[in-house]
């Protein structure tokens, strides 16, 4: 979740709604949910019946890189990444080896995966 300086209180609850419609959907085993705006500020792992709450960690700057990082760095294997922002930001250069879903409250696409359109 993006929680740059640009992501007020009411998008971060629309970003949770989207979370949590997709979690209720297809509980997962394991969501791992990475907050970040230049760098990562929080990190949340739920399970599959967990409830899932959201707080602001953040408000710097904008980097996407991080949490492609993160979750190499840590070995985890995603059935898919989601990340939702309004896509003001650098994006990582190489698209990762999973399915790829940008959520974004603009008209911008994300340089690699498939972008659709939240509304606030």
């Amino acid at each position: 979740i993006d929680t740059s300086g640009s992501i007020d209180q009411v998008t971060l609850d629309a970003f949770g709604a989207e979370v949590t419609a997709m979690h209720a959907a297809s509980r997962p085993a394991r969501l791992v949910v990475v907050y970040c705006d230049s760098d990562i500020n929080h990190v949340d792992e739920f399970g599959p019946n967990d409830e899932l709450l959201f707080k602001m960690h953040g408000g710097g700057g904008t980097d996407f890189r991080p949490p492609f990082i993160y979750v190499e760095e840590n070995d985890i294997n995603p059935v898919v990444g989601v990340y939702l922002t309004d896509l003001y930001g650098p994006q990582p250069e190489t698209p990762p080896n999973y399915p790829f879903l940008w959520c974004c409250t603009t008209n911008h696409t994300g340089a690699f995966g498939d972008t659709i359109k939240v509304n606030v």
